[in-house]
């Protein structure tokens, strides 16, 4: 896959150890996880941009857990978690720079292509989600994937970052899902990447 699928990063985030699995296993069985120290404004930022960017709908409920993983299987920062909205199952998981979503149980209408049913999910889902426009790079043994197509509409900011612009997608039958930069447009103090070595880092020392 192109990237920055092929970025560990964004590998990590879309395939957890089988030890992150179990601890939201756990968290979904009411055993919450003890959060790793300087966790907790990642924790509470994780958590604000699902509120800013999702519809109402799709958003976590406030019963949500959110689970931190300091250094996952010994590379990033990692906050996870899993909710059940509108019927569809949704699995989120965060470094500090980068955001994946992916669903399962999404309906879609009846004959449509994988880059229909992406652009149908990506209006339902997000606010703003008219201004995302797929577009398909290609596939491998598992997915379909792509980009959003800022010739269609034009960048939502043209100087810096902004998650609309950022945005890629990956689907097959089962699921589909998004990655993004994790930015709103306009100034960051920080540089806002998919880059590796800029997303190892989150937590507070």
């Amino acid at each position: 896959m192109a990237k920055p699928f092929s970025n560990q990063a964004v590998q990590q985030l879309l395939n957890p150890p089988e030890t992150s699995r179990m601890a939201l296993d756990q968290a979904a069985r009411g055993q919450f996880p003890t959060s790793p120290k300087g966790a907790k404004f990642a924790l509470q930022e994780a958590r604000s941009y699902l509120n800013g960017w999702l519809r109402e709908e799709f958003r976590p409920s406030s019963e949500t857990t959110f689970v931190a993983f300091a250094r996952e299987a010994g590379r990033f920062d990692v906050i996870r978690a899993r909710y059940v909205a509108k019927k569809c199952e949704i699995e989120v998981a965060q470094t500090q720079h980068i955001l994946v979503l992916r669903i399962r149980g999404l309906s879609s209408r009846t004959g449509s292509s994988v880059l229909q049913r992406i652009e149908e999910a990506a209006h339902k889902i997000f606010l703003k989600g008219d201004r995302i426009h797929p577009k398909t790079l290609g596939a491998d043994a598992k997915y379909e994937y792509g980009e959003q197509q800022i010739a269609e509409s034009g960048p939502v900011d043209p100087d810096w970052p902004h998650w609309i612009d950022s945005l890629h997608w990956f689907a097959d039958q089962r699921e589909l899902g998004f990655v993004l930069l994790k930015a709103s447009g306009g100034p960051t103090r920080a540089v806002v990447s998919f880059a590796d070595e800029l997303n190892v880092k989150w937590f507070e020392p």
